[in-house]
């Protein structure tokens, strides 16, 4: 699934949401943004968190925003930086055991994929976005 509308990440949470899905500040935006920061687009729907959100500079963001280089986002929790795969990794096998340095790593879409949210599924099910450069 890609994601073509603008994106904010939480300040607190980290979780990525759309735009559509940010709740309207209702409280205290002056208290909550210093002199100088960034206006947020609104605050996290996350009802355990509430804190507020900053736009990303474009609908492609960073690896580092979200966690991972990939691209991906659990489908949960919309977290990138606690997604695991069950992957397929060629080892080079030696007297003293094996070498996975020099290997390739690999997976398929129907491949078992987990969160650190809970969250488990396939490859295929998890949120894939465009990341910028």
């Amino acid at each position: 699934m890609l994601i073509a509308e603008a994106l904010s990440i939480c300040q607190d949470c980290r979780k990525i949401w759309k735009a559509s899905e940010l709740a309207d500040i209702t409280h205290g935006i002056f208290e909550r943004v210093s002199p100088g920061e960034p206006m947020p687009s609104g605050e996290c729907p996350d009802t355990d968190c509430g804190a507020l959100c900053q736009p990303i500079a474009s609908d492609h963001p960073s690896a580092f925003e979200i966690g991972n280089q990939h691209g991906y986002l659990c489908p949960s929790c919309t977290k990138g930086d606690k997604l695991y795969i069950s992957a397929t990794v060629t080892a080079a096998l030696l007297p003293d055991g094996s070498d996975t340095t020099d290997s390739d790593t690999e997976w398929e879409v129907g491949d078992p994929a987990w969160c650190g949210c809970g969250w488990r599924g396939k490859v295929e099910n998890l949120i894939v976005i465009e990341l910028s450069e």
